[in-house]
């Protein structure tokens, strides 16, 4: 599971490496659309995150269940949505202008979807690759570059 660096791209495909995208990492490019206009509590990115929100529910609840359950779980709840989303995002991108903040977050999600969608295969992947990124996080704030 990665972010957009295209980097890992080499490594897709091959030896059986499926690549898979990361919600959070596109959930905070609409997060970073929001931080423009914050007095805009309805605008389109809020439509968006709430979207996202309510795939979280699903994970949420379905946290310590068995990967068969979470898999089912999935199935039923959760690809509603992710077709909810991807109605969103196909709709939003024919206004959005590419270069603005919302724009660039739908061409973002856009582009990976096959990759975020990839979570509901399976019951035992990770809709985001947040545990990972905690795990180093104390590695990487207290690395200094050099001067």
């Amino acid at each position: 599971m990665t972010d957009g660096y295209g980097g890992y791209n080499q490594i897709g495909g091959k030896d059986g490496i499926e690549l898979m995208a990361c919600w959070v990492h596109a959930r905070r490019k609409f997060m970073d659309a929001i931080k423009l206009y914050p007095k805009n509590k309805k605008g389109r990115a809020h439509e968006i995150v709430a979207l996202i929100a309510e795939l979280y529910a699903v994970e949420k609840a379905f946290r310590k269940a068995s990967n068969e359950e979470r898999y089912q779980a999935r199935q039923s709840q959760s690809k509603p949505i992710l077709d909810r989303i991807k109605s969103w995002l196909d709709e939003a991108s024919e206004g959005a202008p590419p270069q603005a903040a919302l724009g660039q977050a739908i061409s973002y999600a856009l582009k990976y979807w096959p990759r975020l969608i990839r979570f509901i295969e399976r019951g035992n992947l990770h809709i985001d690759n947040n545990a990972c990124e905690n795990a180093i996080r104390p590695f990487v704030i207290g690395k200094r570059p050099n001067k």
